[in-house]
């Protein structure tokens, strides 16, 4: 009943419409790409409460928590890397993102990026719905998640070997104040319940 770009999209078919009253335009729906996913951020409503990212309500405006898949989707947005629309119309965005893909013999650790803080901020892992490193970790496979809200690294859980020979050098010094080195391999693994206290004890992204 207001005057305007309606919310609403018109999918194929055939409408009878007075011109003197509505305008269109016949645009092609977004489409994601195959293995790709798409978040979707919303130009209209209200704006987000202090400290909020993601518009959890209907009527909020930003980053709408759930994710699109691959194809076409009925929405008046604009997608990121294609043409533009004659007007500038559009009520959402979509940004193109790929998933996470865990390989097999890895763990993936969750760090939530919003919700409340956690009650105790002393701690090196919070509980489930607050914001920082999760305890819980996740499997192999491919993973279609809104990189707003949540960031996955990856944790070899895999057995590896340290040679002393190549990657460093371990010894003592005799009485006579002689060196004398050790040579030998040290195998190791990191246990996959707890890969996200290692990853943040270390904090090292790289090893």
């Amino acid at each position: 009943e207001y005057k305007g770009v309606q919310m609403e999209v018109l999918g194929e078919g055939r409408y009878w419409l007075n011109p003197w009253n509505w305008d269109w335009e016949i645009a092609p729906q977004p489409e994601i790409p195959q293995g790709r996913l798409g978040v979707r951020v919303r130009l209209y409503g209200d704006p987000l409460p202090y400290g909020e990212l993601i518009a959890r309500e209907p009527g909020q405006k930003g980053i709408i928590p759930d994710v699109l898949r691959a194809g076409r989707h009925a929405i008046n947005a604009r997608v990121d890397g294609q043409p533009e629309r004659r007007y500038d119309s559009y009520a959402e965005m979509i940004e193109i993102h790929d998933p996470v893909v865990i390989p097999a013999g890895y763990r993936g650790v969750v760090t939530s990026l919003t919700g409340p803080m956690p009650k105790n901020p002393n701690v090196l892992l919070v509980e489930p719905g607050e914001r920082g490193v999760q305890k819980t970790t996740l499997g192999e496979g491919t993973k279609y998640i809104n990189p707003y809200m949540v960031r996955i690294n990856l944790v070899d859980c895999r057995s590896q070997r340290f040679n002393l020979s190549t990657g460093g050098e371990m010894g003592f010094p005799s009485k006579d104040g002689f060196w004398v080195s050790l040579d030998g391999i040290i195998e190791f693994r990191i246990m996959p319940d707890q890969a996200s206290q290692v990853f943040v004890t270390y904090n090292d992204i790289s090893n």
